[in-house]
């Protein structure tokens, strides 16, 4: 229950950030595999794997190419793979 609130949480912070600022705005870089990403928690459930990770200002000033903090968003990287033969 608890997983699923905090994706619950991601996905509503997400779509409030980029519903506000607009998705243009916040092209990321094209890190493949960015470094932080190691620092990521991950889940599975049902062959659904999600991905989170809270940057640092640092962090995100460099994805993003734009100061997120100053405009009070904290910023979060998540990357969610459905591994089914179906969408879900």
């Amino acid at each position: 229950m608890v997983q699923m609130n905090l994706i619950g949480l991601v996905l509503i912070v997400a779509l409030s950030i980029f519903g506000d600022i607009g998705c243009a705005d916040l092209l990321p870089s094209k890190d493949v595999d960015p470094t932080f990403a190691r620092a990521a928690l991950s889940r599975e459930k049902h062959h659904v794997r999600v991905t989170v990770v809270v940057l640092t200002e640092a962090e995100s000033k460099q994805y993003f190419r734009r100061p997120l903090e100053r405009e009070g968003i904290q910023a979060i990287w998540l990357k969610i793979e459905n591994r089914n033969d179906y969408p879900v």
